[in-house]
């Protein structure tokens, strides 16, 4: 193909060597006059050309001039038709197209023998056998079995060796060749492995540890039933209806999507696999709400490249069983701000209003919750009417010298730091009902008791992590699971926990030790905090708009006065008692004690809706 195309005059002389037949000759120099195979423009150049050849004879043969535009990967032509006539009309066609440049095409193979018709067998592919004696060829790289029309899969292992290393197992995974991700999972597998070696810093040639090898050998025993994988090459059924259904999912090791081609005939319903596409879970931690997205993601990709060569009038379904990205999709760019802004309420401790303070806050918070990329802050204006205890926070943020220090450092960390508009409180409510009703509950639990830093550190992080347990949505739609996701699950990958301590709410706070005392208000900050969420989040809005019925399997939480810190007590509903107007007043709710009844009145559903969360402020009193 590419001594087909030639190289017009200067550029030529690009492509000069020097050559000798016999050390006692002279040397030589000679121009090639044609693309050069391992040059770099060379592909580019040789489909170019070709390319080319099909618009200018496309009046002639506007069937080949499209299959050689559409259909030709490099220098192999992968096509086909719906009948054997139209078929050898695409081989008549492309012959002839391509023959006008001298661009003889050759090789011919096919599934059904009626389209070889006339050819000659020097012309035609030369098969292999398999092992169990059929007859194959490659098509681009893949195994096929024309007879049976299928791609075949087929893998032996490196000979056996005693020591295995990193090295030996890359060599190993590099020889998965899979472009349509057929058998996707089990490449995810090998990669996982080849992560985890990663994440111990092995050397090269170094022997794996004894679980690793372990892991390995059991992973490399299950290639000997690999070539038991065969999957038609022809995925969809004639004269069928077709619909494409594409799947996304994640775990914490890696997360993938897959389409399955899903045709109707006659009543008859057939799906098969079309391709997949696979990643492993980046090495920094992320949550699985993430990954699930990322997997969504990928899904789009894969669909976009497909939407390019599929035709144009196929149905597209795609399915998640992820509740979070689903809401996030379906939501309006716009609105992410207010989900977002459950990912972000961090307290931090100075000991002084001062610039340095100030920074070694900010250092501390990008060394636990990793660097922000842009930081809002309120607008001086905002500051006008505040009471005394910001003046000095107005000053400290405000004066020339600390906005220049602190813009600096955050210009020098790849940081951008922006400002409300002036007079616009509201645009940072999110963050300020968050502080305000930290704030709040702090001074009624701690008032005038004097602690140390250490002490007062230890509890702005306790009241921090309060704030960051609040149930946000289920994990999934098992009616069986009461897994829920946090903020906290954007910060730590998890649910927030807390060291198990015996209640001390009860007992006179002047016979406990300094320590003590910090639990002590930990544990009535979160009463009285927990306690006022929940009533407004259970606060009936029969006045403002019809609520939709509480139903089988909604998640709920229950007001619980004995649940220990950032603990929230969480039920699915297993049935509901309508009254004669058909709204459900009473439901039946199945918690891990057992099984009660609560007023639909007491229940707070799963997820809080936009409409509540837009109308929601923390709450700041009551308890």
């Amino acid at each position: 193909m590419y001594r087909c195309v030639r190289v017009s005059n200067p550029d030529n002389y690009l492509q000069c060597v020097l050559w000798r037949n016999d050390p006692a000759e002279n040397i030589g120099v000679y121009k090639l006059d044609t693309v050069t195979y391992g040059t770099k423009p060379a592909a580019f150049l040789a489909i170019r050309a070709m390319h080319e050849l099909s618009y200018d004879e496309e009046e002639s043969y506007p069937l080949a001039a499209k299959i050689v535009r559409r259909d030709f990967y490099v220098d192999d032509l992968i096509t086909g038709g719906n009948s054997v006539e139209e078929v050898l009309e695409i081989r008549r066609q492309v012959t002839e197209l391509l023959s006008r440049r001298k661009f003889d095409i050759r090789t011919w193979c096919s599934n059904e023998a009626g389209v070889l018709a006339g050819v000659s067998p020097i012309e035609c592919e030369q098969f292999l056998k398999f092992h169990d004696g059929t007859d194959i060829t490659k098509a681009l790289g893949l195994v096929w079995d024309p007879k049976a029309d299928t791609l075949i899969f087929t893998f032996m292992p490196t000979q056996e060796s005693s020591v295995v290393t990193k090295r030996t197992v890359l060599s190993c995974i590099a020889r998965l060749y899979d472009p349509l991700g057929l058998i996707g999972p089990l490449i995810s597998r090998a990669k996982v492995i080849m992560q985890t070696l990663w994440k111990h810093n092995l050397q090269w040639d170094e022997s794996l540890p004894q679980s690793l090898h372990t892991a390995w050998s059991q992973f490399v025993s299950q290639f000997t039933n690999l070539h038991k994988f065969i999957f038609p090459r022809f995925v969809s059924v004639p004269n069928s209806t077709i619909q494409i259904h594409a799947f996304c999912d994640a775990s914490l090791s890696a997360y993938g999507a897959c389409v399955y081609v899903r045709s109707e005939c006659n009543g008859k319903v057939t799906a098969r696999l079309l391709c997949s596409k696979s990643r492993v879970a980046p090495l920094k931690v992320m949550t699985v709400p993430k990954l699930e997205l990322s997997a969504a993601a990928l899904l789009a990709d894969l669909l976009d490249g497909l939407s390019k060569v599929l035709p144009n009038d196929l149905e597209y379904h795609c399915w998640s069983d992820s509740m979070v990205v689903l809401s996030w999709i379906r939501e309006q760019p716009s609105n992410f701000n207010v989900f977002v802004s459950n990912r972000a309420c961090h307290l931090e401790l100075v000991q002084d209003l001062s610039t340095p303070s100030f920074l070694a806050a900010l250092k501390r918070f990008i060394c636990i919750r990793g660097k922000p990329r842009i930081i809002w802050s309120d607008n001086a204006t905002n500051f006008v009417g505040a009471k005394n205890e910001l003046i000095e926070l107005k000053e400290l943020f405000f004066s020339q010298s600390s906005v220049e220090a602190v813009l600096k450092q955050c210009l020098d960390d790849g940081i951008e730091w922006k400002f409300i508009p002036p007079r616009s409180p509201h645009f940072g409510g999110l963050w300020e009902a968050a502080v305000k009703a930290a704030k709040y509950h702090f001074y009624r639990v701690a008032g005038l008791s004097l602690l140390s830093f250490e002490e007062l550190r230890t509890l702005v992080c306790q009241i921090s992590a309060i704030l960051n347990s609040r149930p946000l949505c289920p994990l999934t739609e098992n009616p069986d699971d009461l897994d829920i996701l946090t903020p906290g699950h954007f910060l730590v990958v998890a649910p927030l926990v807390s060291i198990m301590e015996p209640d001390v709410t009860e007992l006179n706070i002047n016979t406990l030790n300094r320590w003590q005392r910090v639990s002590y208000m930990q544990q009535i900050f979160w009463k009285k905090w927990s306690s006022s969420y929940l009533s407004q989040l259970q606060e009936r809005n029969k006045w403002r708009a019809a609520a939709a019925n509480v139903k089988d399997g909604d998640l709920v939480m229950l007001r619980d006065e004995n649940m220990p810190p950032l603990k929230w007590q969480l039920g699915r509903v297993s049935a509901t008692i309508a009254g004669k107007d058909g709204v459900v007043r009473v439901a039946i709710i199945k918690t891990t004690n057992g099984t009660c009844r609560r007023a639909v009145t007491k229940l707070a559903v799963l997820p809080i809706e936009k409409e509540s969360v837009e109308s929601l402020e923390l709450p700041t009193g009551g308890g």
